[in-house]
């Protein structure tokens, strides 16, 4: 076992390698010039003198040594110098450098502290792995152990609390590209517009997206930052279906839950229209629930059909179809209940496409014949189980072996019944990734893969965690949830909430100008509409709360 005094000479350890990491890094200071009249400048840090160049036709960018307590530039004054940055905060003045630098240096102590113990909790769980006497009692105990379970739902709890509070602190009430679409003539109207409602945006339907934007408009004038803390919960319910149809429970659980509450998904959590990812979660989370956790009968699997294509009128079809064929495989014959619920899937699919030719916008294709197609599938798929990203060869081969042990399972399991519920998970995320990676690559597989897809495969987590149990023990399970803590690591912090507020709150002081100045050609590209001075004057007309406060 390990001793006070080995823990501690471990994180000394810990602690002087995070610390020489951090060292060797520089703090970067941003210098924004009026006017200047030079090309590069002279810059002395210490001894040492470095030549800067202007960058973006205004800026200087110094990078200071952790060793440095300031700098001077020669040929610049105060009056020349419009702002200062260091390490991404706004100073007054020079004077004021030596003080941040001081304030970044000791940040950087606490930083190096924190990870110092992290990776003390991540080493000692590693070493446990192979250590702890007695070990095959002490994972059998650990998958039902009702203490383990009340610390992981705790851990967890503060997770999400956190997530919330960064979600209500930095919520903007402003429209965000496609949200403006909801301001065209005859949407928002006090009789509901069944028109609108079901026609297409670009390829998708987002009937409950739609209906939810319209009873908001109607209790609060359509308060965005509302809809967005609202979203939150609606993301909740479909987490908590969730870990209800996981079929192996354990008391490691609830911590495979907390990347779904990192801000790798702050596309999603700071704007009110991706309730449409979150609908179709809920929806196909309670058709897996009726098809595939619930008895087989024909009243359970009219109710996996109707949850199933109210899923494909959240998004898209994919999800209805994808929920089908893992019920079909299922039952593997053509019964009363497959006949039920596919007729139901059916009758939906007729639905979705009744008014195709009124698509307005689609992307090119990218078919699975092209190397960028499978490139950018598995990127997403990559990103989502692990956050990290890999360069094309690599992505590849990690999809392959992904894929590879996953059919292995499958194929192994497959006369328990419960192995189902995992399948219908796993194919309701790929065949999502597969939709996503054909039409809205582009043909180009440099694209970044963007933080909204990530929600269709981060759910995919505490499924991998359970059934790592499932197969094996809960030192495997660890083992991933080290990696997770390691690859997630950066994704908790509230800077990144903090710059989307900024964002937003710049796009609705920009939307103020156009209002005051009455520039009918005015545009404002973090906003996107198309037609921006007619939103504006139909939200005006509509009285949306955003214009209250403008």
């Amino acid at each position: 076992m390990l001793k006070i005094k080995n823990l501690f000479i471990l994180f000394l350890v810990n602690f002087f390698v995070f610390f020489i990491v951090a060292f060797v890094a520089k703090i970067s200071c941003i210098i924004v010039l009026n006017n200047p009249v030079n090309t590069d400048y002279s810059v002395q840090i210490g001894r040492e003198i470095y030549s800067v160049n202007i960058f973006n036709d205004d800026s200087l960018e110094i990078k200071i040594p952790y060793y440095a307590s300031g700098f001077k530039i020669k040929n610049i004054d105060n009056t020349q110098i419009k702002s200062l940055f260091v390490s991404g905060k706004e100073i007054k003045s020079f004077d004021q450098i030596g003080q941040e630098l001081l304030r970044v240096k000791i940040v950087m102590l606490l930083k190096v502290f924190a990870l110092s113990l992290a990776a003390l909790f991540i080493e000692v769980i590693l070493m446990s792995i192979f250590y702890i006497p007695n070990k095959d009692k002490f994972w059998i105990d650990l998958k039902s152990n009702k203490t383990v379970f009340y610390i992981s739902l705790t851990i967890l709890g503060l997770f999400i609390l956190w997530n919330f509070y960064n979600i209500c602190q930095t919520a903007v009430d402003v429209p965000y590209w496609d949200e403006w679409e909801a301001l065209n003539p005859g949407h928002l109207d006090s009789k509901l517009n069944l028109d609108w409602i079901f026609s297409f945006h670009n390829e998708h339907k987002i009937i409950w997206t739609r209906l939810f934007t319209w009873v908001m408009y109607h209790i609060d004038g359509w308060n965005l930052k509302h809809q967005i803390i609202l979203n939150f919960f609606l993301y909740l319910a479909s987490l908590f279906v969730l870990y209800k149809i996981i079929p192996d429970k354990n008391s490691l659980l609830p911590l495979f839950f907390i990347p779904c509450f990192s801000d790798v998904l702050i596309e999603n959590q700071l704007t009110g229209f991706q309730s449409q990812f979150y609908f179709m979660l809920l929806f196909s989370f309670i058709a897996i629930y009726f098809g595939f956790v619930k008895e087989t009968n024909l009243r359970n699997s009219v109710l996996f059909g109707v949850f199933s294509v109210f899923a494909m009128f959240s998004m898209t079809f994919i999800s209805g179809l994808a929920l089908f064929f893992a019920y079909l495989f299922k039952h593997k014959k053509l019964d009363a209940n497959v006949v039920a619920a596919g007729s139901i899937v059916f009758l939906g699919l007729v639905g979705f496409f009744v008014n195709y030719n009124a698509l307005s916008l689609q992307g090119n294709l990218v078919l699975p014949n092209k190397i960028d197609f499978w490139n950018y599938y598995f990127k997403i798929i990559i990103s989502g189980l692990f956050n990290i990203s890999f360069p094309i060869f690599w992505t590849l081969i990690s999809g392959i072996l992904i894929f590879g042990a996953l059919g292995w399972l499958f194929v192994s399991e497959k006369n328990k019944k419960d192995i189902y519920v995992y399948f219908a998970l796993f194919i309701l995320s790929f065949c999502l990734c597969a939709g996503i990676a054909a039409g809205r690559i582009e043909g180009n597989s440099l694209l970044v893969v963007a933080s909204r897809y990530l929600n269709i495969v981060n759910f995919l987590i505490p499924c991998i965690g359970a059934l790592f149990v499932r197969m094996f023990n809960a030192k495997f399970a660890l083992i991933y949830l080290v990696i997770l803590c390691i690859s997630f690591s950066s994704c908790y912090t509230f800077a990144n909430y903090y710059a989307n507020m900024e964002y937003r709150i710049q796009a609705k002081q920009e939307i103020f100008i156009i209002i005051k100045s009455y520039n009918e050609k005015y545009m404002v590209g973090k906003l996107n509409p198309f037609d921006l001075k007619g939103s504006i004057l139909r939200a005006k007309e509509l009285n949306i709360n955003f214009l209250k406060n403008l």
